[in-house]
């Protein structure tokens, strides 16, 4: 069978085993992206996977502008540290340490 387009690629569906809240980063497997808007427990809800976004940062060391972004699923926050965490794009601006906001590309 040949391939289909079924859509972009830009957004994926997910059912959220707990609530979601608008401005999530949800972990979907190898998938990674931010909720658009608040996902119910038990619904189906749309995840954007692209995009240039601000999120709360670890503030844990200073990461220039295109260093690997990670997830950090315990803190529920962005880190530059790659141990134990999720990759889940770049940054799209220097963050300094002990900041508490960082700006990232999803990739």
């Amino acid at each position: 069978m040949k391939a289909v387009r079924k859509g972009s690629g830009k957004q994926f569906t997910v059912v959220a085993v707990s609530a979601i809240a608008a401005g999530d980063i949800v972990i979907a497997g190898s998938l990674h992206g931010v909720a658009p808007y608040a996902i119910a427990a038990g619904a189906t809800g749309v995840v954007e996977r692209e995009g240039l976004f601000e999120a709360e940062y670890d503030g844990a060391a200073a990461a220039n502008k295109g260093a690997a972004a990670y997830w950090d699923a315990s803190a529920k926050k962005v880190t530059a540290t790659s141990t134990d965490n999720t990759a889940i794009g770049y940054f799209a601006e220097a963050a300094v340490s002990s900041g508490t906001s960082c700006k990232i590309i999803l990739a």
